[in-house]
């Protein structure tokens, strides 16, 4: 048993067991000298070596154990034991000992004949002086001030992501994101602390290299070198007014100085439905239909269904057509490299991305192009150039979604014939609306940033730069004849808009120190445009469904028709001064002036200011004590107030349209009323952080608390009716935001071949709406389910309180204190008497009513009478639930032994709640030809006596009020992210084929969710384009499980 391998297994088991016992510390001591002696004993047979012993300390002089002593040039080596000592034999006395530990910096010492070597190993500051990208700049990572989370590129090839916001979920504190839809190439909700606008958007602002974007979806994650995340407002407020929802900042690759390098990565997947939604088989629905027909006309149901007709006799689960086994191909290819003038990085990218399910599809192909060039030591010139297509297939998802759980299963798909079964009613067939609607999209970008970086020396340089982005954006749309009722007529759709930006921006900067000061300063301005213009053609009455472009059309319909165009533009001045003193006593402060053309003359410009301080506590002399367990701890406050700008580019502007028409004559008339006075949103931000590192930096923690009052809302607001208008934007309304969120980064293990890590984090937020536009609430969302009004969380539902089913019409029978009584039957009749609490009653006996005055009988739904007038109505709707969950965030374990890796994530959202408007939609008995589901079906009343959890299956609109608590569900979920186990070849194996590195892997993403939700997917619910609309689930595009195998390979 070599020495070393003696040394690993006792240092093992200190570290798995954990116990500080003098008893196991002896043990061990023990254990460890009589392996020494066996191994010394073993060595006599062996040729005479070269033993070199020694004692590894920090510069505490405390004994570092587990410290690798390697001999270089070779893997020989062997780790210190649990007092820093450690006995290796070198094959000559002329060799070189490496020491390397986490958290140190490692060492070099040649042995020269020495037997003995103590070595003192120095605290590694690299992952404090790692640079961490900034607004306009970079800083050392432990100078920042500010809440900024970042992650690498190694974090995000773990997660072998589509987009740069599935790289996201789960990886840092304080940012929620869910998935509107699951279809191929849609992007997902991103919500940075919560909800701070009513009307503007909640998706932060995009910075990639430089260049804003309004959309990161067609940016391919293998260009991205490190992602950085601006949380609070000292870090975001140099952005100004586009910085309220947070900022983004993506770096792609450079060249590196080195031989030049080609990199080629491909992965294969294959994806399948994670869950089916239960489904009522034919036998079930024709049950249905029967007891709906006797409640509803004393017939015993209809007889057509039990013929022997084709259409009315098939059993068809439509999930089995709708979903398939769909593949996904990504393609990587990169060439880069350095010299001392000029440096490169280029790729090309291949997605090919197929939906669950048929005939939706996502492809995306890109390019990047990063050059720079150092003529000399004054002058940097450099360019990056980003081009990528896109080109999307998609369905329908109302008509094929919510048609597969509500079409009749009996009903055929397919005619003898095969031709399609035809409308029936409302209910369009899912499958054809699935294989012949069209619903295409193509987008061709292309972003440019060219700059010049001039060094007038060491502490003062010039930075200036141009940028820009073309956008080509196509949306056609076309449904065919066969799908068609009587009245219908074909209609085709073609949009088309081009956007394009252009920016310019010029900042000097000066970096200075002196004795133990250090001061940054920055200032600067730039210029923004943007233009929009879109074309929107509807064609009706094609001449064949085979051609679906406009020229198949017999005309266009003038009122859908139009072409538009829009502009706007923005000049900034920005400046930011950071000053430290021995990295210990820290201050920044940043300033932003906007002026944008959205706004009305008086209020165009805006000042966003933000100021912080840090302390790092642990290099005062009265923390010495704490060397030996905390290695750098630092306390952060901030305080600052960002912007947004979030509406229509003439929102503050008298409109004219020509669209008018007045007794058959076109004319031209005013279709917005100016309000000079519109202005921008504010959101001050409050933070206080705290960072640690323990135990040789091998424990990480970042804590942080905050809160985010959003003043002056952007919101439409009613005016009088004289005006000629019903609504004007004005800034009325506020909102804040209260959370706090923590991180955790843990390597448990770190040993030659075996190393460990953990990561976890969690987050809270709160939403609140402080005041609306006159202080009068209003309704959102599907069947008016979320309930705005001041002093209020956001998200929350406003229903009616579900109590249960009558089972008699005798049991609608209260007392005068709405206390229930129980009437009393003998063989199935009713006795005439009424019971409370076992005793007759014989008082007054009230009786519930619906809003039409009836009172409500065997069958009928019991809700809660809120304000105790006997009327179930609007006035007793009540709060039922709220969609903003307690805590989310994500933990993930990374497992590596030599060449092989297993990396594991979880995310996790837990509390909130999920209205689930597709199951209540279905199951409402009065919406036409909808099949409920097997549960409903199962448990509705059916006749007097039944105890059921569902109403009689009858129309009545009076007494089946949405929502109903009933179908208020919780929204907890855990999901098994992401699972990828690796293999990096041995070098031995792939030098003779020039190749560098080489890694084979199998993955799995979306694998597994916890939840008691009975939807598709609870995320889904949380996904919304408007602010104040969570969690409603109304049966979107699923999310895939997804099982592949790649491959990364460098030359």
């Amino acid at each position: 048993m070599k020495k070393e391998h003696s040394l690993l297994f006792l240092l093992f088991i200190k570290r798995i067991v954990g116990l500080k016992s003098h008893r196991l510390e002896n043990l061990l001591r023990f254990s460890f000298i009589l392996l020494c002696a066996m191994n010394t004993s073993l060595s006599f047979s062996q040729d005479k070596e070269l033993k070199v012993i020694g004692v590894v300390t920090d510069t505490q002089n405390n004994p570092l154990p587990g410290v690798s002593v390697l001999i270089k040039g070779s893997s020989t080596g062997v780790v210190s034991n649990l007092d820093g000592k450690y006995v290796i034999a070198v094959p000559n006395q002329n060799c070189t000992l490496i020491y390397s530990y986490t958290g140190f910096a490692k060492q070099e010492i040649a042995v020269k004949g020495k037997r003995v070597l103590n070595v003192i190993l120095k605290e590694s500051v690299k992952e404090l002086n790692e640079i961490v990208v900034v607004g306009y700049g970079a800083m050392k990572k432990r100078d920042i001030t500010g809440s900024i989370a970042s992650i690498t590129s190694k974090s995000i090839e773990e997660r072998n992501a589509i987009s740069v916001t599935d790289v996201l979920q789960g990886q840092m504190a304080g940012i929620e994101i869910t998935s509107g839809s699951g279809a191929p190439g849609e992007g997902s909700d991103i919500r940075i602390r919560g909800t701070s606008t009513f009307e503007g958007g909640v998706k932060p602002l995009f910075v990639v290299d430089g260049v804003p974007f309004e959309s990161i979806d067609d940016i391919n994650p293998a260009d991205i070198e490190s992602i950085e995340v601006l949380k609070d407002a000292a870090s975001a407020a140099i952005y100004g007014s586009r910085s309220a929802n947070g900022v983004i900042l993506i770096s792609t690759k450079q060249g590196e100085k080195s031989r030049p390098r080609l990199d080629i990565r491909y992965l294969k997947s294959f994806s399948t439905l994670t869950r089916k939604m239960p489904k009522a088989n034919g036998a079930e629905r024709r049950y249905y239909d029967k007891v709906r027909q006797k409640l509803t006309n004393g017939v015993n149901g209809y007889n057509i269904k039990d013929s022997l007709a084709f259409f009315n006799n098939q059993d068809i689960d439509l999930q089995d057509l709708i979903f398939r086994t769909a593949s996904r191909d990504q393609l990587d290819l990169s060439a880069s490299g350095a010299s001392d003038k000029f440096k490169y990085y280029v790729s090309a990218g291949l997605l090919s991305d197929k939906g669950i399910i048929q005939n939706s599809s996502y492809t995306r192909i890109t390019t990047r192009i990063n050059g720079e060039y150092k003529p000399n030591k004054y002058i940097t010139l450099g360019s990056k150039l980003h081009l990528s297509i896109v080109n999307k297939k998609g369905i329908s998802e109302d008509g094929v979604l919510n048609q597969l759980l509500e079409r009749p299963s009996y009903w055929a798909i397919f005619n003898p014939d095969g031709s399609y079964v035809p409308n029936i009613s409302s209910r369009r067939n899912p499958y054809a609306v699935m294989m012949d609607d069209v619903q295409k999209n193509q987008n061709y970008k292309a972003s440019i940033f060219e700059y010049l970086e001039v060094n007038f020396n060491s502490k003062f340089k010039f930075n200036t730069n141009v940028q820009g982005n073309f956008i080509l954006d196509r949306n056609q749309s076309y449904r065919p004849s066969p799908q068609l009722a009587v009245t219908e007529r074909t209609t085709g759709r073609d949009l088309s808009e081009l956007n394009y930006d252009w920016a310019n921006e010029n900042y000097f900067s000066y970096v200075d120190n002196f004795k133990f000061h250090n001061i940054n300063v920055m200032v600067g301005n730039s210029i923004q445009g943007w233009a929009r213009e879109n074309m929107n053609i509807v064609g009706l009455d094609y001449t064949t469904d085979m051609i679906y472009t406009l020229n198949a059309a017999s005309l266009f319909d003038t009122q859908k028709t139009y072409t538009r165009m829009y502009r706007h533009s923005m000049t900034s001045f920005f400046g930011r001064a950071a000053y430290n003193y021995k990295s210990r006593y820290l201050l920044n402060a940043n300033i932003r002036a906007d002026g944008s053309s959205r706004f009305g003359s008086s209020k165009r410009w805006g000042v966003f200011p933000s100021a912080s301080i840090g302390w790092r506590f642990s290099d005062e002399r009265f923390m010495r004590w704490s060397k030996r367990f905390l290695s750098d701890g630092k306390l952060r406050a901030s305080w600052g107030i960002t912007g947004n700008q979030e509406i229509g580019d003439y929102d503050s502007w008298q409109l004219y349209s020509p669209n008018y028409i007045y007794e058959g004559v076109s004319g031209i008339a005013a279709s917005n009323l100016a309000y000079n006075g519109l202005s921008w949103e504010e959101t001050t931000q409050y933070n206080i952080g705290l960072d640690l590192q323990l135990f040789n930096s091998k424990v990480r923690i970042v804590a942080d608390y905050y809160k985010k009052n959003t003043d002056k809302l952007l919101c439409q607001v009613e005016v009088p009716k004289e005006t000629g208008f019903t609504t004007i934007r004005k800034n009325v309304g506020s909102m804040s935001n209260e959370g706090f969120e923590f991180s955790l980064d843990y390597d448990v293990l770190r040993l030659k071949d075996f190393s460990w890590s953990l990561n976890f984090n969690i987050a809270h937020n709160t939403s609140r709406i402080k005041q609306i536009a006159d202080g009068v609430p209003f309704y959102k969302g599907m069947d008016d389910a979320i309930y705005v009004q001041p002093n209020s969380k956001l998200g929350e539902f406003y229903g009616y309180k579900y109590l249960g089913i009558y089972p008699y019409d005798e049991s609608n029978a209260y007392t005068k204190d709405w206390n229930q009584l129980t009437p009393e039957f003998t063989n199935g009749t009713f006795t005439g008497k009424y019971l409370i609490n076992g005793t007759e009653y014989t008082g007054e006996i009230l009786q519930k009513k619906s809003s039409d005055g009836n009172p409500l009988k065997g069958g009928d739904v019991d809700y809660v009478d809120i304000n105790g007038d006997g009327i179930i109505d609007v006035s007793d709707k009540t709060k039922i639930g709220c969609a903003q969950p307690d805590v989310y965030g994500g933990f993930s374990t990374n497992f590596s032994y030599k060449g092989i890796s297993l990396y594991i994530s979880f995310y996790y959202s837990l509390g909130g709640d999920i209205y689930n408007y597709a199951e209540a939609k279905r199951n409402k008995f009065s919406y036409d030809g909808a099949t409920p589901s097997p549960d409903a079906i199962a448990n509705m009343w059916t006749g007097p006596g039944d105890i059921a959890k569902y109403p009689a299956p009858i129309n009545k609109e009076h007494n089946r009020l949405p929502p109903s608590s009933f179908y208020i569900e919780d929204a907890s979920y855990i999901k098994l992210r992401n699972v990828k186990l690796s293999y990096s070849l041995p070098k031995k194996w792939i030098n003779t084929v020039w190749m560098k590195a080489a890694t084979v892997y199998v993955y799995g993403n979306n694998l597994l969710t916890f939840t008691n939700y009975k939807g598709y997917d609870p995320e889904f619910s949380l996904g919304t384009s408007d602010p104040l609309t969570l969690g409603i689930d109304q049966n979107r595009y699923p999310r895939k499980r997804e099982y592949g195998l790649g491959v990364n390979v460098t030359f």
